[in-house]
């Protein structure tokens, strides 16, 4: 799957964008989301995950408050995305869709204005999408 930044240029930006139709990568970030919802991680970098490609962009993600994702250096951007262990639980149930084969493309915001509430706190909005160009 693929991670890019969007600054601007679409109606929800600021964003970040993870996409791409792999299956096991889809499942890769479910069991991060999960494992920090039940204590299994504290803190996982998207970069070091099998299958991610960064496009101009890091992300790490962290079980903690519920910041949502600040933008962490102003030279590369550099994103944290902080949540409650409660509200990664949502996230990956959120995610499991995208990990089980299907025949169309379809999206979902786990952060930022269009979001769960609660997940809606975010100011940088971040959608997941099965699409392999990135539309949502």
């Amino acid at each position: 799957m693929k991670v890019e930044y969007l600054g601007e240029g679409a109606r929800d930006c600021p964003l970040i964008r993870i996409y791409g139709p792999n299956v096991a990568e889809a499942l890769r970030f479910y069991e991060i989301a999960k494992g920090l919802g039940d204590g299994a991680l504290d803190l996982a970098d998207i970069k070091s995950v099998d299958g991610f490609q960064m496009l101009g962009c890091s992300l790490l993600l962290r079980a903690g408050q519920d910041e949502g994702i600040i933008r962490t250096q102003d030279a590369s951007p550099n994103f944290l995305w902080s949540q409650k262990r409660a509200r990664w639980e949502v996230i990956a149930g959120l995610v499991d869709p995208f990990t089980k084969p299907s025949g169309g493309i379809f999206h979902q915001w786990l952060a930022g204005k269009e979001a769960l509430p609660g997940l809606a706190r975010s100011k940088i909005a971040l959608v997941f999408t099965n699409d392999e160009g990135g539309r949502w």
